[in-house]
């Protein structure tokens, strides 16, 4: 029970961040309307640009939404979680040396981000099920959300070991900047687990399958599970040597918001 509560209150502290100290109902009430705008603007465009026969690509465009928002949810809080306790809040260290494990406290503080994109993709979902009533929802969606919420870690983890000795130069190798992302990134595709499994939570919601038609249904549960498993072992793998790095160089209190 106590690693319950000192997940809780992490948790809590992570939201109150996120929100700036928001009452809960109102930022429950912007992560219940942002998506609401987000499906509106969606469906317009698809609409005046296609016309009815391409609605399956709203749905379609839709549910790769739904996904987005969990893995923002996940990934995104851990970088935030030290960017921002590091430049802003100048509390990195004494998070540090608290006790208890660094890695669990930044996983547990980022799940106040994720809080908030998981409710806006459930609100997604429900949409989804209100409006596209011809697809139907399958268990293994289920499977594949969590297998989501696992990779959105590993992918965090990995992200935010950048974060604690790297500042934003490692933001150039990956956004295109030294060289073209089809030359560096184009072999990293078939290990990326969120290739898999944005394609399985696809077929998971009744969706028809554009682009890994060549792989079945089981062959992709697999692959999404082997990737998932190969994310959270890199992520883990990449903080624990960030951080001995980063007190090796002292680099925990290096701001990089000039």
């Amino acid at each position: 029970m106590a690693i319950v509560r000192r997940f809780y209150s992490l948790l809590v502290l992570g939201w109150k961040i996120w929100t700036n100290w928001t009452e809960w109902y109102w930022f429950l009430l912007y992560s219940f309307v942002r998506p609401l705008f987000m499906v509106e603007i969606l469906f317009l465009v698809v609409y005046f640009a296609r016309g009815k026969e391409a609605m399956d690509y709203f749905y379609f465009i839709l549910a790769g939404n739904l996904l987005f928002y969990i893995l923002s949810g996940t990934s995104s809080g851990m970088v935030w979680t030290i960017f921002d306790d590091r430049n802003f809040y100048e509390t990195l260290i004494p998070i540090y040396i608290a006790p208890g494990s660094f890695l669990f406290k930044i996983i547990a503080r980022s799940f106040g981000v994720g809080f908030s994109e998981m409710f806006s993709a459930f609100v997604i979902l429900f949409l989804f099920i209100l409006l596209g009533s011809s697809y139907q929802l399958s268990h293994s969606f289920f499977l594949y959300v969590f297998l989501f919420l696992l990779a959105g870690i590993g992918f965090g983890l990995f992200l935010a070991s950048f974060s604690l000795f790297m500042g934003e130069g490692a933001n150039y190798l990956i956004e295109g900047t030294v060289s073209a992302l089809q030359l560096l990134l184009r072999f990293l595709s078939f290990i990326n687990p969120f290739l898999y499994l944005i394609e399985g939570g696809r077929r998971s919601m009744g969706l028809k399958s554009l682009f890994l038609n060549h792989i079945s249904s089981q062959q992709l549960l697999v692959y999404s599970l082997l990737t998932t498993f190969l994310s959270l072992i890199l992520g883990i793998g990449s903080f624990n040597l960030a951080e001995k790095i980063s007190k090796r160089r002292g680099t925990l209190t290096r701001k990089v918001n000039y």
